[in-house]
């Protein structure tokens, strides 16, 4: 499953990034700011108006093992995706349906993690 997060920085997501569980074999895309107005330019070359860019660190994340179980004596099941979209401190995941141009799309396409319960549940 996959998931997209906007950091207020690379330290914030860097931290949060220490949070997630090894067991979940988990795929990190780093893609930083992004742009999202290109700028307009004129015939000449010139700048008209300058492309608006959104500074936050966003990152996509591929999760590969999305329930993992528990190593303790009690067994219990854990969604990766759903405790990790639930963000940290300056981290926040962002909702797939909000996104009208993702950057940097992984190989074979994206399968996004919803919060939302499945028909099938």
């Amino acid at each position: 499953m996959d998931l997209m997060f906007k950091a207020t920085d690379k330290a914030a997501w860097d931290a949060f990034a220490l949070t997630f569980p090894s067991a979940a074999d988990i795929l990190v895309d780093e893609i930083g700011p992004i742009v999202t107005t290109p700028a307009i330019i004129d015939e000449d070359g010139e700048i008209v108006t300058p492309a608006v860019v959104d500074d936050h660190w966003h990152t996509n994340v591929r999760v590969l093992r999305p329930v993992i179980q528990s190593d303790d004596d009690e067994p219990v099941e854990t969604d990766v995706c759903a405790v990790l979209a639930l963000g940290g401190p300056g981290v926040a995941w962002i909702d797939h349906d909000t996104v009208n141009s993702p950057s940097r799309i992984w190989a074979g396409g994206m399968s996004y993690w919803t919060n939302t319960p499945s028909d099938e549940e």
